[in-house]
C-alpha cells in the first residue's frame, strides 16, 4: 500500500493539467505513504503477523500528533528525528491540503517536494536499525510525558 500510495501522488502531479484539488490530493496522499510506513514499522516491531487482530490494534494506535520529536520520552537518534521531523511538517501540509478552504499555497514544483520528503521518510523509515526501531515504537506507543500528564 506505502508504495502504492506514493505512485499516486506521482500520478497526479504528472497530468497535463494540474488542478489544485490534484495538489491536495498528493500532498495528503504523499503524507499517508509515510504514516503508513511508520505504523507498519511500529506493529511490525512488536507482532510479525499482519494478519492478527494485535497487529491491526498496534498499526492503529499512532496518532498523528506524536510525531513531534522534541517530545520524546526516550533518546533517539538523528535519524529517527529527522523522521519524526520530516512526517510532522508533511502533517501540516497534509491538515492545509484537507482542512484549510482558502486557495491551496503551493505549486506544483513544491507539491513534488513533499512527494520526495515522503518518499525518503520511508526509506529512512525502512532502514533503521534495530535499536531504533525499538525506540522509535516504544516512544510512540508510551507517548509523551506531556501526553500522560494529561491522559
Amino acid at each position: 500500500m506505502i508504495d502504492a500510495l506514493l505512485q499516486i501522488a506521482d500520478e497526479l502531479l504528472s497530468q497535463t493539467d494540474v488542478s489544485e484539488s490534484h495538489l491536495r490530493r498528493a500532498t495528503s496522499t504523499a503524507y499517508y505513504a509515510a504514516f503508513h510506513a511508520l505504523c507498519k514499522m511500529l506493529a511490525s516491531q512488536i507482532v510479525p503477523d499482519e494478519n492478527s487482530e494485535l497487529f491491526v490494534r498496534l498499526y492503529r494506535h499512532v496518532n498523528h500528533n506524536q510525531l513531534d520529536g522534541n517530545k520524546a520520552l526516550f533518546k533517539i537518534s538523528d535519524e529517527t528525528n529527522a523522521i519524526r521531523t520530516q512526517l510532522d511538517d508533511l502533517r501540516q501540509r497534509r491538515i492545509e491540503a484537507d482542512y484549510i478552504p482558502a486557495k491551496f499555497p503551493y505549486e506544483i514544483v513544491q507539491v513534488k517536494d513533499f512527494v520526495n520528503s515522503a518518499r525518503t521518510v520511508v526509506a529512512l523509515i525502512r532502514s533503521l536499525t534495530e535499536n531504533d526501531r525499538i525506540a522509535l515504537a516504544v516512544n510512540l506507543l508510551i507517548g509523551t510525558s506531556k501526553q500522560r500528564a494529561v491522559g
